[in-house]
Formats: structure tokens, C-alpha cells, sequence
């Protein structure tokens, strides 16, 4: 099938026809006149470049971009070949593209936005090059790069540092063995540690400025890391020293002791990463990641031990530590393509939020024009990520992660620089701007959707969809507006029911694919989020997922969650603290759509199209002992029951279901909640003709 087809006659000097295709293919035929179809002159090679389906094409006086359902935008030259692919949309598909005499291109894609970006973002395609080399020193190969100021390059022998460009290099001899480099955030100034347990620092103009004598116990200086004006130094013994340099331009051998810690023992006890900060309470801390990627909290004033996160990112370490003073937030990222947002607030990190970067491993926060850029190593390529916009700024062929490289941020462009099999290597890449004329909204099927408040700017809702993210967003009068993207689902969203607590914030249990469960607290005075716990079992299986949830709080500090799934259980949960504990499955014989509470009751509908009653007391007064097995049954539709609502009357309960076989049936059940089995169905009212098709939903007045 043909989708599209594209014609333009001043393409490079002549007409040409351009197809795209179902089969994911583009095709291109050239031609001297379009109006004769016996003048085709060539036809190119058929073209691939996409994973899915291609819907257009747009055609330039030397190249043509092409769109497509796998979120892609694709810029082949005039020979047929793929100079660069760019991701916009949030992996959604891309519907439509159209440009203008501005070199601006327009998208529009299947998560309803409409993206504005020049055409050179698509064209850039930065390549590495060969730093012009020093004169060799013994033969010495580098060990470390930074970039400096103006772009001048600094890299680290074995006993020499070499600073400048172009051939023109200052030299600085060592009189040890170094062991690592850092360079301030000024880049006016380089550290660099010694194997004799000395560490110098270097004006890069004037030279030799300061020198600290650290280890009196033969424990060598094993790593630098230099932020703001506070210089990190770790010993090979896991003491960590933090010297404040800040006027040492002014006044040289003023290197100050900061502050002292040390590495907790763990079986990866090395830092890879710190931050300074100072909490609401005025108490100012130290943050220290270490390899295993766990996050710990020191006192400044005594270097004590407070709190430590462990695991916050995966085993192989985290890489980065910034905190955002404006917004009061601490980002860290780390291997395993994970961001992590916490609130430092009241002296304790909580995690808010985790975002989900599509990349191998994570190495650096960027803070640049365009706001946070996270550089990332996917395979052999860099490849920078806007977390905002989440698409790639740029990226780079440069073998994969590096033992050593630098970045360099100006105003409209990164510079990165590293070493590859003994040789230097440097890249420039371009930063272009997004704008969103309009803003985009969930990539998939939304499969929930519940009300949270009411703002001035508009009702507060909160969506679920099989894109896997769950949204808190804003209903304004001509947008959508998400406040929050949560991303802890590892599959489709089902089901979002949400829990107002006592003090006036609101638990959120959502409920997906592979049985995973994730619990999220919303402050309503601040629309603050919280990421509370992720509960995925390890006996999950791609087809089971949960349908349904229901909330029960039966004390401040305990609330049972109840969910309903589709390989026919249903799974009963206590969440008391912090702790989520799976005290109760109820099994039954057809998959579970819908369910409801009532009391001590528990209403359950499935795929069978009937109504089981569940006697739930002895479970929510914390008798577990006794069985829950089912009180009654039934049958209220020939097939699955979609959708419920309940009215209670005094000794009466009204059910309203809807389901499969388009009927719409009103049922009038007859209970006590003083004795349990007395269940009975007196009437049924059922329409057939309410609907022409199934009835999935309904909507609560």
C-alpha cells in the first residue's frame, strides 16, 4: 500500500517522484519531464531506514526527509542514502510534516502534538576528529582529558600535563607518578593528585599556585572531583576530604580544609560522584555516590553518616549528583538509564520522581541554554537527551563509554572530548531549539483516567495508558497541560485508583501489566509527587496484568488495596508504612473485570458475566487465618461485566452493570452486613438496546 506520494521538479536540477510505502520502503525516480511517463531517466535503489510504517515524504532541493510510524524522522541525499534519524514525539508516531521558506520544519504526531524544529537539527551529524597531538614526552601516552577554557585541551601523562591546542602546548612536569585530574568549573584552574599523596594545583596561565600535602599514612590520592569551589579528594583508605578553594587566584597555599568523611564500608566503597547542599533546616550536607549506586547523606560540620539510599540506581554505579536550587531538588543519574528526583525537604531525601532515560548508561548532568541535558553511551554512539522534550539533541559515533572524557558546555553547542585507543579524540555538537506549538499528551491508548482537584487553571486528572506512563496533567481551556510524567510501569497502565487520606494528600495505586503494582503520594496544597514503591512480582507473566482496584482505609497508617486480575485471582494488599505486603489471594475461574466494596463485602465481576460476593471481614479486621470463600453468585450478562456502579439503600444495594453483550442491567440485591449470608437478588431490569456495541465505561454525576 502507497501512502504517500511526493513530486517536486527542482530537485537537484531535475523532477522526481518520491512513494513511501507499507512495507516500510521509500522509493525515488527521477525523470525529465512529469508529465511524460516514458522520460524516467533513473530509479533508485529502494530505500530502508524505518521500522514501521512510512506515511510521508518531503522533498528539499538536495535532500528529502521522510516520517513514519516509528516516531522517526529520516534525511536521505539525492543518491538514496541515510545521512541522519532523529526521534521526536515521544516515540509516537509521526502523521505529518510540512515546511515553510525558513529552513523551519513542522510535525505533527500521534500524541497530539505539533513540533516546530529547523532543518538543520535534522542535517547535523557531528563526527569525532583527531585533537592535533603534543610532542610525546618518553613515549608517554595520556591517561586523562578535560577540556579548559576556550576550547584549549589539557591532558595527564604519566608525570606531565600538557595544556593548549594547535601544537602550542605548555608543559608542566610531575614529580611523581599522577594518579587522576580534575579541572575547576571555571576551567581556569586543573587539580592534579599525585602518587606520593600530594596534590597540586595549576593556574593554567601562571602555573604552580598550590600545593596540599594529604596522606600521612602512605594512602595515595586515588581520585579528583572538583564542583563550584570545592575540590573532592578520596584516598586509597576511603577517607574522603573536601577542600574549599575558593580565592585561590587571589591568594595562593589558601587550600582549606572543608570538611572529612568516610566511604561506609560496602563492597564498592569508592566515590564516583558529590554534591553540596543546605536543607530547609539551615543544616548544610554532602552528598557522596559511590559505585554500587547507592546515595549517602554526611554532615558538614562533624562528617557523620545521617542516611544512605541504597540501590537508588543499578549496581553498576551512579555518575552524577546536581542539585537545582531554584526548584529545592537533587537529580542524580547513574548506569542503568535511570533519573532520580528527590526533595531534600525537613533534612531527609524522598524520591519524587524517576524518569526513564532510553539509554544504556548515563554520565553526566548538562546544564545548558536549553535547560538539563543528560549525556548518555548508548552502544558507540553519545548521544545527548533532553529529559523535558524527551528526544535526542545530538549524537556522536565515538566507540562507546570511555575510561576518560570531558564536556564542554557554550552557549549553542557541547563540546566532548575522550581518549580512544591512545589517541585524542574531539567533537562539537550543535544544540537547536524546539518549540512546541502545541503540547502532546499520552503516545498510546489511555485505559484510565480519574479526576485529583479542581485548580484555577483547571480540573486536576490523572491518566493511565499503554504507553506506560501515568500523567498528572491539567485540563486547561484549549490544552492539556502534564505537570508530572511518572514512569515506574514496565507495560501498559490498566487501572488508577486513588485514596484520599486524612491529611489531605492522596494516595495513588496504579495497577498494569505483568502484575505490577506502583504507589505514588500527591500533595494537593502543592501538587507535590512522591514516588512511594513499585511492587512487580517475580512470577509475573506477560499475560497477567491487573484489571481492576478498589482502596480500603481502616486506619491512618493502613490502607488494604484490593486488585483484580486477569489469570482470575484476586490479589488483597496491606500497605502499613512503607511496607506493601500481599496478604490474600482469592482465586476464581474467570478472568476479573470489574470490582466493588460494600462494607466487609467484596463485589467482583468477570469475564462470565456474573456478580460474586466475597465476605472480606475477617481479612480487613486482621484475621487471616479463616478462608474467604465466595457467599453467592449472580448472573447479571451473558458475557463480561466492563463496567459498575453502586447505590446502598438501607438494606438494599442497587447495582448498575454494564457489559459485553451491550445490555445495560439494573439489579436490586438484598443484604445485611451483620449476616453475611443473607444475599439475594429480588429484581433485574435489563435494557439490550442501550448500546449497539459493547459498554466499556461509565460516568459517575
Amino acid at each position: 500500500m502507497i501512502f504517500s506520494i511526493s513530486v517536486s521538479s527542482s530537485f537537484c536540477g531535475k523532477a522526481v517522484l518520491c512513494t513511501t510505502s507499507d512495507d516500510r520502503s521509500v522509493r525515488v525516480k527521477y525523470c525529465d519531464d512529469l508529465k511524460d511517463t516514458s522520460s524516467l531517466l533513473e530509479d533508485l535503489p529502494t530505500m530502508y531506514g524505518h521500522t514501521a510504517r512510512v506515511w510521508k515524504s518531503l522533498l528539499f532541493k538536495d535532500h528529502f526527509l521522510t516520517i513514519g510510524e516509528d516516531s522517526l524522522v529520516c534525511l536521505w541525499n539525492n543518491r538514496g542514502h541515510l545521512v541522519h534519524k532523529l526521534s521526536i514525539h515521544q516515540e509516537a508516531g509521526i502523521r505529518s510534516i510540512a515546511s515553510n521558506q525558513n529552513d523551519c520544519i513542522y510535525t505533527g504526531g500521534s500524541d497530539g502534538a505539533i513540533l516546530k524544529n529547523t532543518i538543520y537539527r535534522f542535517r547535523d551529524t557531528s563526527q569525532c576528529v583527531e585533537s592535533t597531538k603534543a610532542p610525546s614526552v618518553n613515549s608517554d601516552t595520556p591517561r586523562k582529558v578535560l577540556f579548559l577554557r576556550d576550547g584549549k585541551e589539557c591532558y595527564l601523562t604519566d608525570n606531565t600535563i600538557f595544556i593548549g591546542t594547535n601544537n602550542e602546548y605548555l608543559q608542566f612536569t610531575l614529580s611523581s607518578k599522577a594518579t587522576d585530574l580534575a579541572c575547576s568549573p571555571c576551567r581556569n584552574f586543573i587539580a592534579v593528585s599525585l602518587i606520593n599523596g600530594t596534590v597540586n594545583i595549576y593556574d593554567i596561565v601562571k602555573g604552580l599556585v598550590d600545593t596540599m600535602h594529604i596522606s600521612k599514612q602512605k594512602n595515595r590520592c586515588e581520585l579528583l572531583l572538583w564542583k563550584r569551589n570545592y575540590l573532592l579528594v578520596q584516598l586509597s583508605g576511603f577517607d574522603v576530604i573536601v577542600y574549599d578553594t575558593l580565592g585561590i587566584s587571589d591568594s595562593p597555599d589558601k587550600s582549606m580544609i572543608y570538611s572529612t568523611f568516610k566511604m561506609p564500608k560496602r563492597k564498592e566503597r569508592s566515590c564516583t560522584c558529590f554534591e553540596k547542599y543546605t536543607a530547609s533546616d539551615g543544616i548544610e550536607r554532602t552528598l557522596l555516590g559511590d559505585r554500587s549506586g547507592n546515595l549517602h547523606v554526611y554532615l558538614n560540620d562533624n562528617g557523620m553518616l545521617v542516611e544512605t539510599l541504597e540501590h537508588l540506581h543499578s549496581h553498576l554505579g551512579m555518575n552524577d549528583i546536581l542539585y537545582k536550587k531554584e526548584s529545592d531538588i537533587v537529580v542524580t543519574v547513574g548506569a542503568g538509564g535511570w533519573m532520580r528526583l528527590l526533595s531534600p525537604l525537613k533534612g531527609k531525601l524522598t524520591l519524587l520522581r524517576s524518569l526513564r532515560i532510553p539509554m544504556e548508561s548515563t554520565v553526566k548532568i548538562l546544564s545548558t541554554s536549553l535547560g538539563q541535558i543528560i549525556a548518555c553511551f548508548q552502544s558507540t554512539r553519545l548521544k545527548l537527551w533532553n529529559p523535558n522534550e524527551r528526544t535526542i539533541h545530538g549524537e556522536v559515533e565515538c566507540g562507546g563509554g570511555h575510561r576518560s572524557f570531558d564536556f564542554l558546555v557554550e552557549e549553542n553547542r557541547i563540546g566532548f572530548i575522550f581518549i580512544k585507543n591512545k589517541r585524542i579524540y574531539k567533537s562539537w555538537l550543535n544544540l537547536y531549539p524546539m518549540q512546541q506549538l502545541r503540547a502532546g499528551f499520552h503516545s498510546k491508548t489511555i485505559n484510565s483516567l480519574v479526576l485529583l482537584c479542581s485548580e484555577k487553571d483547571g480540573p486536576v486528572v490523572i491518566s493511565g495508558s499503554d504507553d506506560t506512563t501515568v500523567r498528572v496533567s491539567v485540563l486547561g481551556e484549549n490544552d492539556i497541560s502534564s505537570l508530572f510524567i511518572l514512569q515506574q510501569h514496565v507495560s501498559s497502565v490498566r487501572v488508577i485508583e486513588i485514596n484520599r487520606e486524612i491529611n489531605g494528600s492522596v494516595l495513588v495505586v496504579t495497577g498494569g501489566g505483568r502484575e505490577q503494582l506502583t504507589l505514588t503520594r500527591i500533595h494537593l496544597d502543592n501538587l507535590m509527587c512522591h514516588e512511594l514503591l513499585s511492587y512487580l512480582p517475580g512470577n509475573a507473566t506477560a499475560e497477567g496484568r491487573f484489571m481492576c482496584l478498589k482502596c480500603v482505609t481502616r486506619s491512618e497508617n493502613r490502607t488494604i488495596i484490593i486488585g483484580g486480575r486477569s489469570d482470575c485471582m484476586i490479589s488483597i494488599f496491606v500497605y502499613e508504612g512503607s511496607i506493601l505486603e500481599e496478604i490474600e489471594t482469592l482465586s476464581y475461574s474467570h478472568c476479573i473485570l470489574r470490582i466493588e466494596i460494600i462494607h466487609d463485602f467484596l463485589l467482583s465481576m468477570g469475564t462470565d458475566g456474573k456478580c460474586v460476593i466475597w465476605d472480606l471481614s475477617f481479612i480487613l479486621n486482621k484475621n487471616r487465618e479463616i478462608p474467604v470463600k465466595p457467599l453467592a453468585q449472580f448472573p447479571l450478562h451473558q458475557s463480561g461485566i466492563n463496567s459498575s456502579w453502586l447505590v446502598e439503600q438501607p438494606g438494599r444495594l442497587l447495582l448498575v452493570t454494564g457489559g459485553d453483550d451491550n445490555s445495560l442491567s439494573i439489579s436490586d440485591l438484598r443484604f445485611s452486613k451483620y449476616s453475611p449470608s443473607e444475599w439475594s437478588l429480588i429484581s433485574q431490569w435489563t435494557s439490550h438496546s442501550a448500546h449497539s456495541c459493547q459498554i466499556t465505561g461509565k460516568l459517575n454525576r
